[in-house]
């Protein structure tokens, strides 16, 4: 009989500004987070967390005191949690170690049995590393039921450059995969009986990633299935004629009442559309909805905007593997370490610089 064992999610990149472009658009990742693991308490299940928990491998106070007090709710509730970490939050220490004794880092690959269900977990790494790891699972004596893995995989992206692990490189007797880090929700089956899956994240940074959001529900029989969690409701219209509003006056027209977080309208338009766009944001001013909108030349300079958006998306994927063709990770580990850090965290050079002198110091204790 298949009972559930667990739910997982990733990408929560907790930081109260999450969105790239709109700073003024807050709340999303808190809500998104706090939604599951209101639903790991409700269905009293474990939680596993698949990296990028944080958005850089510095959280400020108040993320930190945010996720001690979701941490304290799963203890009180006797609710396990288990974590690896990402190339937003990854650290010598896990930062959800550091602030908590009840997660428990599971990313060094060491076998875990969570409520069922054999795993195995590993940090996020480079290329060659992770291809190592996982090619080294054939070894074990007992293949886990399932690998979780922060990584960009092969399968999901196909173009060079983009992914930086293969899984057909998986032992084919391991049934299940579960991934973070591409933010989309996703599932291929690798072979007869493996199956691997995004969880997509738990809310969006841009406007690329719009829509429904979900954490994934394994079962003890390795059967899996979507469960959704909190997210804002949002809506992009391209208008290059009044007209073509019309379809965001319906929406804002047929939005429920007692939203958790404001629903946010996404215009982007031509000079033409501008005085019917002046007029809808004057009637919602006193609503709790938020209204952005961008005037672009013609519809040409709207193309390019579009395209540019999808560009920027897919550069955030590649920067890994771009920077493998700077600097060989195999020559100069630390300094490719750094430079990753640094393109990837969002965080000043001084930042990042004092980050790793701290870490440069800890190191040093440690031997």
């Amino acid at each position: 009989m298949s009972l559930p064992a667990f739910i997982c999610l990733g990408d929560i990149h907790l930081e109260p500004f999450i969105w790239t472009k709109y700073k003024s658009v807050v709340g999303d990742a808190f809500a998104g987070f706090e939604s599951f693991i209101d639903l790991g308490i409700e269905l009293h299940l474990p939680i596993v967390l698949l990296g990028d928990i944080f958005d850089t491998v510095k959280p400020s106070p108040m993320v930190m005191r945010f996720f001690r007090k979701q941490m304290d709710r799963c203890v009180a509730e006797n609710i396990p949690v288990f974590a690896i970490q990402g190339n937003h939050d990854k650290q010598p220490v896990p930062w959800y170690v550091a602030c908590h004794d009840g997660v428990r880092h599971i990313g060094d690959g060491t076998p875990v049995h969570i409520n069922g269900v054999d795993c195995v977990g590993f940090d996020y790494a480079l290329r060659e590393t992770i291809e190592e790891q996982v090619a080294e699972l054939a070894q074990l004596e007992r293949r886990p039921q399932c690998l979780m893995m922060h990584q960009a995989a092969k399968q999901a992206l196909r173009f060079e450059g983009k992914w930086n692990v293969d899984l057909e490189l998986v032992p084919s007797d391991i049934p299940l995969i579960l991934m973070a880090d591409i933010h989309t929700p996703w599932h291929a089956k690798i072979r007869d009986g493996q199956n691997a899956y995004y969880t997509g994240p738990s809310s969006p940074r841009e406007i690329g990633q719009i829509g429904p959001k979900s954490c994934i529900l394994v079962n003890t029989d390795l059967s899996s299935e979507r469960l959704p969690i909190t997210y804002r409701q949002i809506l992009r219209v391209n208008a290059t004629a009044p007209d073509q509003l019309s379809a965001a006056e319906a929406w804002l027209a047929d939005l429920p009442g007692g939203q958790i977080l404001p629903p946010l309208l996404w215009l982007l338009h031509t000079p033409e559309c501008l005085e019917r766009v002046v007029q809808l944001k004057a009637s919602v001013a006193d609503k709790d909805i938020i209204v952005v909108s961008e005037t672009v030349a013609s519809v040409a300079e709207m193309q390019l905007q579009l395209d540019g958006e999808e560009k920027e998306r897919e550069a955030l994927l590649s920067v890994p593997d771009l920077l493998n063709q700077l600097v060989d990770p195999e020559v100069d580990e630390r300094l490719h370490t750094f430079i990753l850090a640094l393109l990837d965290s969002g965080n000043s050079i001084l930042d990042v610089l004092r980050d790793f002198r701290a870490r440069f110091i800890a190191e040093q204790g440690e031997q």
